[in-house]
């Protein structure tokens, strides 16, 4: 079970680092436009779904 779960989890870290990965490209390319806000906001928003998954993952195996 803890194993599925371990790898449940690292899926779902993977998933959110590619996800950063395609909006700070995102926000690379909005610099100096009227849409680097929001190009930055959601940046920060899927920095903050990696933290969550990270943290996840940590206290999945020191649980286990």
């Amino acid at each position: 079970m803890a194993s599925e779960e371990h790898d449940s989890a690292l899926q779902r870290l993977d998933a959110a680092l590619v996800e950063q990965g395609r909006l700070r490209g995102r926000y690379d390319a909005a610099i100096g436009t009227s849409t680097e806000l929001g190009a930055y906001v959601r940046l920060r928003a899927a920095g903050d779904q990696v933290a969550a998954r990270e943290g996840w993952l940590n206290w999945i195996d020191h649980e286990s």
